[in-house]
């Protein structure tokens, strides 16, 4: 079987980017984790076993359409992460540097996620999203970012990618923080779920009654995020993302 794979010279085995070939085993070492939609085939085969007529594509990138949507996800890394970040001239993130950081913090590990999935994902910064609904930032109203689902209700995917978009407005700053809660957050999310996680990417607003803030008298309703998990996970993401961009920035100075 030749496929013009690589040999990764680190652990001897052939690279096909989704998984490891051992040509002396004649064996994978793991399974096509696009194995569930196949249940009448082995999970270890390769191209149906067919491979004189089909290929197995890696189909699994993450994919950024601009220079300043790589320079946010490198961003929101620590700059030990950062290394192993690397853009081929398409703007396809390199998996195989990628998987080889030990680093297990949460932007780390939801960007491997994403770079490991079957599903691409599509980062860009721009002025407005596929509905045409233009970015924003006015005192408390704003829309800085998306990350567009397919099949979402609001905000669908225009194919069959997940798009991570981030406003053009964004000041570096915030723009890494909105990166950082679209992708390591709503987008991982989504990964997840599709691999039989019990979390839910979206946010679930619920009306609530509070007290007024006048005098401590009436009442007003205000909506607060009842999906927890979601709101904790973009918490640590930003903070991250947030903590990461300021060091890198001091560094420079």
């Amino acid at each position: 079987m030749y496929t013009a794979k690589e040999l990764d010279n680190e652990t001897s085995y052939m690279y096909f980017r989704a998984r490891y070939y051992d040509s002396e085993l004649s064996g994978w070492l793991s399974v096509d984790p696009m194995s569930d939609k196949y249940p009448s085939l082995s999970p270890y085969c390769y191209t149906a076993d067919n491979p004189v007529v089909l290929v197995d594509p890696n189909g699994k990138k993450i994919i950024t359409l601009d220079e300043e949507s790589q320079t946010n996800i490198s961003n929101s890394l620590t700059k030990k992460e950062a290394r192993y970040v690397k853009f081929d001239k398409n703007g396809v993130l390199v998996t195989k540097l990628l998987n080889k950081c030990k680093s297990k913090s949460e932007n780390i590990t939801a960007l491997k996620a994403l770079a490991n999935s079957e599903i691409e994902y599509k980062f860009q910064v721009t002025d407005k999203d596929h509905e045409g609904k233009t970015f924003y930032d006015n005192n408390e109203n704003f829309y800085n970012g998306v990350c567009e689902i397919p099949g979402s209700i609001n905000n669908p995917s225009p194919d069959n990618a997940v798009w991570i978009l981030v406003g053009k407005h964004l000041q570096p700053e915030k723009a890494v923080q909105t990166t950082a809660h679209e992708a390591y957050g709503h987008a991982y999310f989504y990964d997840l779920q599709q691999h039989g996680i019990d979390v839910n990417p979206y946010h679930n607003y619920q009306p609530v009654t509070v007290e007024s803030e006048t005098n401590g008298e009436g009442i007003k309703v205000i909506f607060r995020d009842a999906n927890k998990a979601l709101v904790n996970q973009i918490k640590i993401v930003e903070m991250q993302a947030k903590s990461n961009y300021l060091s890198r920035k001091k560094n420079i100075k």
